[in-house]
């Protein structure tokens, strides 16, 4: 029967102090190994190694003898103590043996431990809640494995070794024969299992052995020590530089930041709706819920611009909370984004050719280890692709912790995703565009009126060309510039240009967003107002009839948007001189 545990085994014992005694100067000393033993392992015997000695069997524990640990610690780490402001800061090296990061095999059951627990530790309760963690995929275990994965990649993590086992356990040898059945010898931590896939800082090392003797070295001339040893050798040796590389960084105080755009230094104005949002968008705002905000408005108006600037500033005020940009424009965008979250996040399974990384990265921020986050959600407009099968909307995470903000132009999609508030967004006001015009220009040139204009044109070249450039043609913030360069040509009399990037611009809508999206609808009554300023009445009076008859189909003839189409036609038939038609689509 093994010995009873005392509150002498509790906390850190000292196995082998390779100072002899002496205590070492304040800049520095030895390099520590601290041997943390399993679970329902006994501190006596874990590290133990039964061997033939001159007077009979003894038992060996590698980590208390200077001829195992001599060839390792043996290097000074030359750190002010001062620098090593706690154990993942001062940690250079990692080595796990037959840790099950992934569960144990099914054979090593929950019930059956505990039942020998209980036999065992008679006078000590044991809890067998905490068994739940061997098993394979729990969520406990789970959490465990990306609370690390976080932390270590906040920083320059140390490397990492993972030892696993290739032979088979008898597990009947822990459990006893007589529970009732056989039980047959398993790998209990298998490769996939047994290691850890972080970068090139980590390595993966198979042993001949069991589970229950991974751990387990008889002499120094052992193959298995020897590994390990020039494992630890290698730690060592990187360790002054790695802490080092710690002590000049800020460490763990940010949040990770994937913002696809950087921020635009020329951003003015807004200042209401982004007081709104920076008093509803950081997670702590609701500790109880994760909140969810929209800014909703027409195209063009400049949402994405708001929220990027909202982004920029939680970050600086909220430096520990994460910020995720995530386009849902397709599904395709929207899980490359996901899968960066995910790569940043440590979430493990991404690269597994049937891995679901929309489902992976929501268990990982639903889960609140991984601290407080942002997720930006940009043009959730399309209700088909947020809420048809598959349903992006159905992957949008839930954390206490965490805050989702979506831009759209779709009301009934903010609506349908249950978002309160919703802060609608309008075109800027007379100062704030004049505010923004003068923030491009040079000082001698803020008052000259007569290139505003021109200096509105150019603006607009760029913004089309920078969003051509980065988020493509079709992208829907493209036709929004293609449109706004349109309508800044026509206000100069040049229509024959207007029209031509009306026409680019509709013919672009229809292929992406559908002859009946609302901006579909929107590009045909802007080329047919071109049309008829250049007396195109023709032209003119069929393209509005063609968008009269998709917004009553679409949106209804109570809209105000159908009643705009009716206006739009009666003009344009009341200046052909066709009056009595104009007066039958006025009523």
């Amino acid at each position: 029967m093994v010995r009873p545990i005392t509150d002498d085994d509790l906390g850190l014992r000292v196995l082998y102090d390779g100072t002899g005694g002496t205590p070492q100067p304040e800049t520095g000393g030895p390099v520590d190994i601290v041997a943390v033993h399993g679970m329902g392992a006994h501190p006596d015997d874990t590290w133990c190694k039964k061997v033939d000695g001159d007077d009979g069997p003894v038992y060996v524990n590698w980590l208390e003898h200077e001829r195992f640990l001599r060839a390792v610690v043996l290097v000074d780490a030359h750190m002010e103590r001062k620098r090593w402001p706690g154990i993942y800061d001062s940690t250079v090296g990692l080595v796990f043996l037959g840790t099950p990061f992934r569960g144990t095999h099914d054979s090593l059951s929950q019930g059956e431990i505990l039942i020998r627990a209980q036999e065992l530790f008679t006078e000590t309760p044991v809890y067998g809640e905490n068994l739940g963690i061997l098993r394979t995929g729990t969520e406990s275990l789970t959490d465990l494995v990306d609370t690390y994965f976080r932390i270590a990649r906040q920083s320059a993590m140390p490397r990492v070794a993972c030892f696993y086992e290739q032979g088979a356990s008898e597990v009947g040898g822990i459990l006893r024969k007589d529970l009732g059945k056989a039980i047959p010898s398993v790998i209990l931590v298998n490769e996939t299992s047994g290691s850890l896939d972080l970068n090139e800082k980590s390595d993966k090392y198979a042993l001949p052995r069991t589970h229950f003797n991974i751990q387990k070295f008889g002499s120094p001339g052992e193959q298995g020590f020897r590994l390990l040893r020039s494992v630890v050798q290698t730690m060592v040796e990187e360790g002054p530089q790695l802490i080092s590389t710690r002590a000049q960084c800020d460490e763990n105080k940010n949040g990770y930041r994937a913002i696809p755009f950087g921020r635009n230094e020329d951003f003015v104005g807004r200042e209401s709706i982004l007081q709104q949002l920076l008093e509803r968008i950081p997670p702590s705002t609701k500790r109880d819920d994760c909140q969810r905000t929209a800014v909703e408005g027409l195209g063009g108006v400049g949402k994405t611009q708001v929220a990027l600037e909202a982004a920029y500033r939680v970050r600086d005020e909220h430096p520990a909370c994460s910020v995720f940009w995530v386009p849902a424009v397709d599904s395709i965008s929207f899980e490359k984004a996901y899968r960066e979250i995910g790569e940043a996040l440590g979430v493990q399974g991404l690269d597994d050719d049937k891995a679901d990384v929309k489902s992976l990265v929501k268990a990982a921020l639903s889960r609140e280890s991984v601290g407080s986050w942002l997720l930006i959600i940009d043009n959730a407009d399309d209700l088909e692709l947020l809420f048809a099968d598959p349903a992006l909307a159905d992957h949008l995470p839930f954390s206490r912790k965490g805050s989702i903000l979506f831009t759209t132009r779709n009301h009934e999609a903010a609506v349908r995703l249950d978002i309160r508030p919703i802060i609608t967004l309008k075109e800027m006001s007379n100062a704030e565009a004049t505010e923004l015009l003068q923030t491009g220009l040079k000082e001698n040139q803020t008052n000259d009126s007569g290139r505003k204009y021109e200096e509105a044109e150019q603006m607009h070249r760029q913004a089309l060309a920078l969003r051509e450039a980065v988020l493509g043609r079709e992208h829907p913030d493209t036709l929004t510039s293609m449109n706004n360069l349109a309508s800044v040509l026509d206000s100069q009399g040049k229509y024959d240009e207007a029209e031509q990037m009306h026409r680019q611009e509709l013919q672009l809508s229809e292929a992406v967003l559908g002859r009946e999206h609302p901006d579909t609808l929107t590009s045909m009554t802007n080329l047919a107002i071109v049309l008829y300023s250049q007396g195109k009445y023709d032209e003119a009076e069929q393209m509005h009839r063609q968008a009269l008859q998709l917004s009553e189909a679409v949106l209804g003839r109570e809209h105000p948007s159908t009643l705009t189409s009716m206006n739009n036609l009666a003009s344009v038939l009341y200046s052909q001189g066709k009056y009595d038609e104009a007066e039958q689509v006025s009523r």
